[in-house]
């Protein structure tokens, strides 16, 4: 990152280039769902800790920092190559075979973590289930999907990832601060599973009509599903 950010401010920028331009909504919606995607593969590590609260806030910290690093590069990439593709991006910046293979390298490492999580995720659901193997087939199966699908489709699979995670995240939030909720032990919430569910088909819905605000569809839908967690919670409980 440091080599790839003396590259780009050690050139000048190209005259701006004529491109398919996105909403301002749904750039916000796409840098959004990245970071929300790894909050339960966080939580898998940041639950083995003595101190989660120090832990979770400099993880977030770094998280944070990095990721407007490697946001400012793309830009800055962009700019100065004039181009749009990564390839065209790469191949105008002086990446060595080395330096790809550094990319690909980091990349595959990277990519160990969420599917470490996805095996904890399905073991903590079906307590039978390898961890071990569970993470070697999501391996596989990200291999596959990503050798024949077209990497077009790419932003579509962050939008689902954004309907899984973005009610999920509204309904924890208002189990954990607000109702103090901690049961590991629950085999199945069925109020918190119907109210992720709504929020699942409201994203869905909203991505459908192409409706969104500057903030994008995630913050509105974990804010209704975080409402609607607390009016469902108390009106069953009285």
């Amino acid at each position: 990152m440091l080599w790839l950010t003396l590259q780009i401010i050690s050139r000048d920028f190209m005259p701006p280039m004529e491109v398919n331009q996105i909403k301002f909504g749904t750039a916000v919606e796409i840098a959004t769902i990245m970071p929300l995607s790894w909050i339960p593969v966080v939580s898998d590590h940041t639950k083995h800790t003595k101190t989660p609260l120090k832990t979770t806030a400099l993880s977030t910290l770094a998280y944070t920092i990095t990721s407007c690093w490697m946001y400012s590069i793309g830009l800055g990439a962009a700019l100065v190559s004039g181009k749009s593709e990564i390839a065209q991006i790469l191949a105008l910046s002086g990446v060595s075979i080395v330096g790809v293979l550094i990319v690909v390298t980091s990349t595959m490492i990277n990519t160990a973590l969420p599917a470490h999580s996805t095996g904890m995720s399905l073991h903590n659901i079906y307590a039978k289930l390898s961890v071990k193997w569970v993470s070697i087939l999501t391996v596989v199966t990200g291999i596959i999907l990503a050798t024949i699908l077209p990497v077009t489709q790419y932003e579509h699979f962050l939008f689902f990832i954004g309907s899984v995670f973005a009610p999920m995240i509204g309904v924890l939030i208002a189990d954990f601060f607000v109702f103090k909720q901690n049961e590991p032990q629950k085999s199945v919430d069925v109020i918190g599973l119907g109210v992720w569910f709504i929020g699942f088909v409201i994203y869905r819905v909203l991505m459908w009509q192409e409706w969104e605000t500057e903030l994008g569809v995630t913050f509105p839908v974990i804010a209704f599903t975080f409402g609607l967690t607390i009016l469902v919670r108390k009106l069953i409980n009285k």
